[in-house]
């Protein structure tokens, strides 16, 4: 058995108790709930060692559903590689072009894969 594996096998048994005590401690619901999901994808790291590169050309790009489900459902390390930064494309949600509407999209994407524990690597090709 892995050292992964065992380590998993070490973790798993403590997550009922840990939410048990959270329960009754009376911590607010969403506070025990991101310890859980926390815990549950510690658990999911721990008895994989898959990693994933996606590519796609701008930060809008449709990575994000195939990036969710390997990392939260099979708990493997996702990187992204962005080739541009969208600053060439169509802003729908607000009046940002260019240079601003690349920040825009830079920072919403960034906000996103920390959220859900991606690594994104921004190419900085020029966006046509």
């Amino acid at each position: 058995m892995s050292l992964s594996r065992r380590l998993a096998c070490a973790i798993l048994p403590l997550a009922a108790p840990i939410a048990a005590q959270a329960q009754e401690h009376g911590l607010p619901a969403d506070l025990r709930e991101r310890g859980e999901v926390a815990l549950q994808q510690a658990v999911r790291d721990a008895t994989s060692d898959q990693l994933v590169l996606l590519v796609a050309s701008h930060p809008d790009d449709q990575y994000l559903h195939p990036a969710v489900i390997l990392r939260l459902q099979h708990g493997w390390r996702v990187a992204v590689a962005l080739m541009t930064r969208g600053e060439g494309g169509q802003n729908v949600s607000g009046s940002e072009t260019g240079d601003a509407l690349a920040a825009r999209r830079s920072h919403e994407t960034e906000l996103c894969a920390a959220r859900l524990g991606l690594q994104i690597q921004h190419l900085d090709r020029p966006d046509s």
